[in-house]
């Protein structure tokens, strides 16, 4: 059975109409034609989690459960009628900055195979994940971050030093999408969503 995901704004609001939630939780919403991008329900797969993140901190993510017409689209689903069933967790800097250091290291083999003796990429993914834990200062991330920049500007015209840029410099959302689209594109991608949920999940 396939599992359903919907993303929420910290207001319980939907994250792309801005609309109020209608019911309850665990209660079916009214009846509507189910048109992507246009009426009916709206949710997504696990492997489409991290194409509709929303950008505010707090954001929801629940798990969903759809019945009657369901329209599938690329991206999401569209279903005549939808219920909350629980939330999973909600977005945080703690965990969003923990993702993006799964993500950056994900593709740091790209930077240390045409450089394996540069470690300033993996030391700032490290300095990072000890930021989001509050364990190092923001001069301290600052100065890494400086770094990784400074090693990707070394490697500017290497793909691996691109994703490397990336990756270190805090942007590793660029990184993660440049990794997805190779051969191996749809199962990346699904893996990077697949981790978003876990951390969101774990609260950390």
């Amino acid at each position: 059975m396939t599992a359903y995901y919907k993303w929420l704004k910290a207001d319980g609001t939907t994250a792309v109409q801005g609309a109020t939630w209608p019911v309850a939780v665990g209660e079916w919403t009214p009846a509507e034609m189910p048109v992507l991008c246009e009426s009916g329900w709206h949710a997504m797969e696990e492997r489409n989690v991290i194409d509709h993140l929303p950008p505010t901190i707090g954001s929801q993510l629940w798990r969903v459960s759809v019945k009657g017409e369901i329209v599938k689209g690329a991206d999401k689903i569209a279903a005549s009628q939808m219920r909350l069933d629980y939330m999973l967790g909600v977005t945080t800097e703690q965990n969003l900055r923990l993702f993006a250091c799964d993500v950056a290291e994900d593709v740091l083999h790209l930077f240390e195979g045409e450089r394996p003796n540069d470690s300033r990429p993996r030391d700032a993914i490290e300095v990072a994940r000890r930021y989001a834990n509050g364990n190092a200062t923001q001069d301290e991330r600052d100065a890494a971050r400086a770094a990784a920049r400074a090693a990707a500007r070394a490697a500017a015209r290497d793909a691996a030093g691109a994703a490397a840029w990336d990756a270190a410099g805090g942007a590793a959302w660029d990184a993660a999408r440049d990794a997805a689209w190779d051969a191996a594109r749809d199962a990346a991608w699904a893996r990077y969503s697949n981790w978003l949920v876990t951390r969101i999940e774990s609260g950390y």
